[in-house]
């Protein structure tokens, strides 16, 4: 039974490598023409006391080499955001009291005038051609003859040199291989609220944002029970800041696990019922082939490791620790491998120690932990008829 179930993962693993390649490939072949117009794109920013991040964002934005956009920065702090964004000659929307995120960014929407918007938290960073990208693939799709709502950049820690955050890029790393292989059914199920581009037909036609915990879940549910198709475009990037300390990073992933029981209560049709869950979400066991499905993305060579992962399993008398252990090691020579080329080995050696043993051991149960501790909470809120929107878990 057990080899069974090896070989069944095995499978699983090599479909999703193929299509994530196949993705990967097709890009290759799709180059974008030169924009022919450059409509009006309002860079909507919801602020909580973001004076510590909001400059460089502002910065970036600036840089860009888009040139027909405006920047409304929504603020519901009560430091100096709404100053900061003023000396950059921003449009600032100041609310008398903090009512969210998917508050502030409905408010937003009504007030810009853009055909495109696109939603940039206050501590993520553009690169120079990121908006024109992202916008060269939205027209790139639509000239194709696809009814597109949202495109989605790809995205990284702007915040590497922190632990956590470095441990948070790997998992989001997985995360962008999952949405590589859902773009092989035209369309991904759900983006990061850090930053997307929107056609502003696509969210009036959505209802804008809901009173949700996890409002960008929500809203992509919403856009494509509007119509519309969700697209994925690695070739833009952005930088986002990630959590640094236990607390924030807890907190986070709390949130995420209450908020993805919620969506998937409300939004059964795409998050349960559609052919992408039924590809990448139903085979999905939570460690198994997170960890398998990370080995594949890196590198052929990492199958190495992995068929010596799958002997470790059918050893019969080693104990439950031998085989975390086995499994931490294997798996992060599995990803090292994928860019042995690159590195020396005393830096594989240092990567395994300083990243890979700590983010196997302790990140991914800690993580693992939050996100139930969430679902348990929004059970918990169901019974006891309490609303799903609550500031205090942001």
């Amino acid at each position: 039974m057990l080899l069974a179930l090896v070989f069944i993962a095995v499978g699983i693993s090599i479909m999703f490598f193929c299509l994530s390649r196949r993705f990967e490939n097709s890009l290759k072949n799709k180059k974008f023409k030169p924009l022919s117009s450059f409509p009006l794109i309002s860079v909507l920013i919801p602020a909580y006391n973001s004076e510590k991040n909001i400059k460089e964002t502002l910065e970036s934005i600036k840089k860009s080499d888009y040139p027909n956009k405006e920047i409304i920065v929504i603020n519901d702090s009560d430091d100096k955001t709404p100053e900061i964004a003023e000396s950059f000659g921003c449009k600032v929307i100041r609310n008398k009291k903090r009512k969210g995120k998917w508050f502030a960014l409905n408010i937003g929407a009504k007030k810009a005038k853009g055909k495109f918007l696109m939603i940039l938290d206050s501590d993520t960073t553009l690169q120079k051609k990121t908006i024109s990208t992202l916008l060269r693939s939205f027209v790139h799709y639509e000239n194709s003859g696809e009814r597109v709502g949202i495109v989605a950049p790809r995205y990284m820690a702007r915040n590497k040199k922190n632990l956590l955050a470095r441990f948070c890029d790997m998992e989001q790393s997985f995360h962008q291989s999952i949405l590589k292989v859902q773009m092989n059914l035209k369309s991904i199920l759900s983006i990061r609220g850090c930053c997307m581009l929107i056609k502003k037909s696509a969210f009036a036609d959505a209802g804008g944002f809901s009173p949700s915990i996890l409002e960008d879940g929500d809203f992509s549910a919403k856009v494509i029970k509007s119509g519309y198709s969700i697209k994925y475009e690695p070739r833009a990037l952005v930088k986002t800041r990630e959590p640094e300390t236990y607390a924030e990073l807890l907190h986070a992933k709390r949130r995420y696990g209450k908020g993805t029981l919620y969506c998937l209560l409300k939004h059964k049709k795409p998050f349960l019922f559609s052919i992408q869950s039924a590809i990448c979400f139903y085979p999905c066991f939570v460690l198994g082939l997170a960890f398998i499905g990370t080995l594949l993305f890196q590198s052929p060579l990492s199958l190495t490791p992995l068929m010596l992962l799958f002997v470790s399993f059918s050893l019969p008398a080693i104990s439950t620790t031998t085989l975390l252990i086995v499994l931490a090691v294997l798996s992060a020579a599995g990803i090292l491998l994928g860019t042995m080329g690159s590195v020396s080995t005393a830096q594989i050696k240092a990567g395994i120690i300083n990243t890979a043993l700590p983010f196997f051991a302790v990140f991914v149960p800690l993580v693992t932990y939050a996100y139930f501790k969430g679902v348990f909470s929004a059970v918990s809120d169901k019974i006891h008829n309490r609303p799903e929107f609550n500031l205090n878990d942001w």
